[in-house]
């Protein structure tokens, strides 16, 4: 099965982090065991650019937490996600 939450999803996704990211480091120290879940779907020419944003993403939240999962197309199914 293809992940059928299209760019939309994958936007509200990383929209969702954006508080995560934006906060400063001492504010995150009280959020030792957040869990991140970065997911990007198959979304035709774009899904490149969209596993480079998700990377970025990810290279910022892993500072602050170790407890971090990365789920990319094409093994972003709806049974993994």
């Amino acid at each position: 099965m293809r992940f059928r939450g299209g760019p939309a999803a994958i936007l509200a996704a990383l929209i969702s982090l954006a508080p995560l990211i934006a906060l400063p480091a001492t504010a995150l120290a009280a959020y030792p065991q957040a869990r991140v879940v970065i997911v990007v779907g198959a979304v035709e020419s774009t899904t490149s650019s969209f596993r480079t944003d998700a990377d970025t993403i990810y290279n910022e939240v892993i500072k602050y937490t170790s407890n971090v999962t990365r789920i990319y197309s094409p093994n972003a199914t709806w049974a993994k996600v």
